[in-house]
């Protein structure tokens, strides 16, 4: 039988930095690797892609636990009684496995027309969602023009979140706002630009 541990012991045991541990922790973490590639094939991808996706995944995770950029995150309850409660491994995993997917859609060129792809996209104020895909150098060409139509705080907003690879709370602490603000701005500036697009 597969040896299993919980959320505190895979990043108690990762801090550890002992080789032996890693390698079966990092076993066990594979017990993620079917619904990450089910998220993978389910957006247009391939087998292969969806093993490349989890292993930069497993990777981006052991660096950002050894860095300590990675730490489980109480949630916060009223109720004394209650249980302790963190945010799930399995749920960070699978929205870093998506991000690095959408990442990758981004770049490749060989999806369909990038307006059709574009308009088929709904802003879910998911911050892992990105929905700026350009395919080719001429539809490259013909956004920018249309991007550059926006307003300068849009632009702003939209590079430092789509092609800085900025968070919510980054953007919000550079631009001194926020993080209700930077959302409710970024959505309204995806908007804009659909109404530019359609025209």
């Amino acid at each position: 039988m597969a040896e299993t541990f919980t959320d505190q012991q895979v990043v108690d045991g990762l801090l550890k930095r002992e080789k032996s541990l890693t390698n079966r922790i990092v076993a066990y973490l594979y017990i993620y690797q079917e619904s990450i590639t089910h998220m993978v094939m389910a957006n247009n991808g391939r087998t292969e892609d969806a093993e490349d996706v989890f292993q930069e995944m497993i990777i981006i995770f052991l660096n950002q636990v050894w860095d300590e950029k990675f730490k489980l995150i109480k949630l916060s309850s009223d109720d004394p009684e209650e249980e302790e409660k963190y945010i799930k491994i399995s749920t960070y995993l699978y929205k870093l496995a998506n991000r690095i997917w959408l990442k990758k859609m981004l770049r490749d060129k060989k999806q369909q027309n990038w307006e059709d792809k574009f308009l088929a996209l709904q802003d879910t104020n998911d911050e892992y969602t990105p929905l700026l895909q350009i395919t080719s150098e001429e539809d490259s060409s013909r956004f920018k023009k249309m991007y550059s139509q926006l307003k300068e705080d849009c632009i702003k907003i939209l590079d430092a979140f789509y092609f800085q690879d900025k968070s919510i709370r980054e953007i919000a602490d550079e631009l001194k706002i926020t993080e209700a603000n930077v959302k409710v701005i970024k959505h309204r500036c995806i908007e804009k630009l659909k109404k530019i697009i359609t025209r």
